[in-house]
C-alpha cells in the first residue's frame, strides 16, 4: 500500500488491498512500480476434457441437424444467440479445416502453412483436447524422444513446444510428417522421457519456485511488501541451478512429486497411446493458411512466450537426484503428512465464496 503505478496514461496510488480488491486513488508523476499481468494456467484434468471432447463428438454428428439446436437451448437452457453463436463456431472450424470436429475418439493434425514463415520449419497444431493434465507431460515426451532420436540436444538444440488444454504446438520441419511422432513415445517408456525433458521446462521451474516460496527460501526484506514476480523467478532459478547437483534435495523431490502425481495424469497419457496404437483413437491431417478457430490460444501461446519471460531454468543440466529416491517419494504416499479436514473445509469455503468474508458484492461479481 501507499506505491503507485501508471495504468493507462494515468497514475495511481494504492491506498487499500483486500483478498479480492486493489483499491486506488489518482497519485503524482512519481511511478515506482510497474504492473505486470501473467497468471500460470490451470491443468483441466481429463475427466472434464472427456465430457467436451464427448459433446464435440455428438455436435460433429448433429451439427446440420435442427434438433441439436433444440436440444442445446431445452437440456442445457441456453438462450437462441449462445446456442446460434456456438454452432456457428463449430462450423467454421469444420469449415477451415475441412475435416471432422477434434473429439474424444478424433485428432485432427493442423498444418499452419504461414505465408510469412520463411525458417525452416512449420507450425504443427494437434487437436487433443485432452487438458494439460495429459498434454503437458506428453508434448515433453514428444519433444525428448524427437530430440533423442534426431540428436538435438548433441548440437544444443531443443524441440519448440507450445501447451494449452485444447491442443499442443509443435515447431517441425517441413518434411517431417506428425503422425509418426506418436511412435516416438511407446507407453512404457513415458517416465524415462519425462525424466530427460521435465527439469528443463519452464513448467517445472515455476512448480520449484512455488515450491521454494512455501517453504520460505525466498524470503523478503519486508513481509509488508510484495515482492515483483520477475524477481522472484530470477532468485528461485539461481537457487535451483545452485542445488542441482545434490541427490536428495527436498525441493527437487517436492516439486518432482508435484509435477508427476498432481499436475500430471501419466496412466490417462499411456491409455490413450494405447488407443492411437490400436485405432480406437483416428488421426486426420489438413493444412491452413491462417490459424483455425480452435488453434487461436495455442498460436497466442507462441507470441506470449517471447513477451514474457518464464521460469525456464538456467541450464538444461539433469539434476543429480536418484531414480529410486524419485520413485519412493512420487509413489509412497504415506510419507506425506495429512492435512487436517478442518483445514481442507476453511480454504474450500474461501475458494467458494462461502466464508464469512468472502461473500461476492453483487451478482456480477457472483458470475466471475
Amino acid at each position: 500500500m501507499g506505491e503507485t503505478f501508471m495504468l493507462g496514461n494515468q497514475v495511481w496510488r494504492i491506498i487499500h488491498v483486500t483478498h479480492n480488491d486493489v483499491e486506488v486513488v489518482p497519485g503524482d508523476q512519481t511511478i515506482n512500480i510497474i504492473p505486470f499481468w501473467r497468471a500460470e494456467e490451470q491443468n483441466r484434468d481429463f475427466f472434464y476434457s472427456e465430457k467436451i471432447g464427448l459433446f464435440l463428438e455428438e455436435a460433429d454428428q448433429n451439427l446440420e441437424t435442427e434438433s441439436f439446436a433444440h436440444w442445446l437451448a431445452a437440456k442445457n437452457t441456453w438462450s437462441a444467440y449462445a446456442v446460434e453463436r456456438l454452432i456457428e463456431f463449430l462450423k467454421l472450424q469444420k469449415e477451415a479445416t475441412g475435416q471432422p470436429l477434434p473429439h474424444r475418439h478424433h485428432i485432427v493434425i493442423e498444418h499452419f502453412a504461414d505465408p510469412l514463415n520463411t525458417a525452416d520449419s512449420k507450425q504443427v497444431i494437434m487437436h487433443t483436447l485432452w487438458g494439460g493434465k495429459v498434454n503437458r507431460p506428453l508434448a515433453m515426451a514428444l519433444a525428448a524422444a524427437w530430440e533423442r532420436k534426431f540428436g538435438y540436444r548433441k548440437f544444443g538444440y531443443t524441440l519448440e513446444i507450445y501447451v494449452g488444454n485444447n491442443s499442443i504446438m509443435l515447431m517441425l520441419p517441413h518434411s517431417f510428417a506428425p503422425q509418426d511422432l506418436f511412435s516416438l513415445v511407446p507407453p512404457q517408456n513415458l517416465e524415462n522421457l519425462l525424466r530427460s525433458k521435465l527439469e528443463s521446462s519452464g513448467f517445472f521451474g515455476a512448480k520449484f519456485r512455488e515450491n521454494a516460496g512455501r517453504a520460505l527460501l525466498l524470503p523478503r526484506a519486508n513481509f509488508k511488501k510484495r515482492m515483483p514476480l520477475w524477481l522472484n523467478r530470477l532468485r528461485a532459478k539461481k537457487l535451483m541451478a545452485a542445488v542441482t547437483s545434490y541427490a536428495d534435495f527436498p525441493i527437487m523431490l517436492e516439486t518432482w512429486r508435484t509435477c508427476l502425481k498432481d499436475e500430471f495424469d501419466l496412466e490417462m497419457v499411456k491409455q490413450l497411446l494405447d488407443e492411437i496404437n490400436d485405432g480406437r483413437i483416428r488421426i486426420s491431417e489438413t493444412v491452413t493458411h491462417q490459424p483455425s478457430p480452435f488453434a487461436s490460444d495455442v498460436i497466442w501461446r507462441q507470441t506470449n512466450k517471447y513477451m514474457y519471460e518464464d521460469d525456464t531454468p538456467f541450464s538444461d543440466r539433469q539434476s543429480g537426484l536418484s531414480r529410486e529416491l524419485l520413485k519412493e517419494l512420487v509413489y509412497s504416499p504415506h510419507l506425506r503428512p495429512e492435512i487436517p479436514e478442518t483445514l481442507v473445509r476453511e480454504l474450500d469455503g474461501k475458494l467458494k465464496r462461502t466464508a464469512p468474508g468472502y461473500a461476492p458484492a453483487d451478482g456480477e461479481e457472483l458470475l466471475l
